[in-house]
């Protein structure tokens, strides 16, 4: 969730209707879409539209347990809207892993290494989390100093791997011997 009210880059509200086939309601707001351009995005609206026989005629969906703010900046993303920022990309992750949508995956990983002002242990936490190989190898090669290295350590990130873990190890003996 964002915190703050973001400008909409692009409504998929009523005024859609005649270019949609399909209604998703996230906390009482209605999002017209293409169930098309939905599922050659995402393998859960792939499935959801066109794999189970009793769903693939229904027009409306209600979707569970996420934002409607999120929602809103995940359908912006996947139409090729700009909606990645610092206070957007968590949520945008979180809809992206649980809807198998890989380019908005990209995207938002894209936007880390990049753009980001986050620091350097948020960034890990999320590459941990979504499984970010590329940002993950970023943030160890950023780590300049064993501060930087007692800083990861001390979030105590439960998704902290081996792999993460023996990387980080080799990073210090490496700074120690510098």
């Amino acid at each position: 969730m964002t915190g703050f009210e973001r400008k909409k880059i692009r409504v998929f509200d009523e005024s859609n209707i005649e270019f949609s086939d399909v209604i998703l309601v996230v906390q009482n707001t209605k999002f017209y879409a293409l169930k098309k351009f939905l599922a050659l995005q995402s393998s859960y609206f792939k499935s959801l539209f066109f794999e189970k026989d009793d769903e693939s005629e229904k027009t409306e969906f209600k979707l569970k347990d996420i934002e409607a703010d999120d929602f809103q900046n995940f359908l912006e993303l996947i139409h090729g809207e700009s909606s990645v920022d610092d206070g957007t990309v968590t949520g945008l992750l979180q809809l992206a892993d649980m809807y198998g949508a890989p380019t908005a995956t990209r995207r938002c990983e894209e936007f880390l290494s990049r753009e980001s002002h986050m620091s350097l242990v948020q960034q890990l936490q999320l590459a941990l989390r979504y499984n970010l190989e590329n940002l993950k190898s970023e943030c160890i090669s950023d780590v300049k100093e064993i501060s930087d290295i007692e800083a990861i350590m001390a979030a105590n990130l439960p998704e902290m791997d081996l792999s993460t873990s023996q990387a980080l190890l080799e990073k210090s003996i490496e700074l120690y011997n510098a």
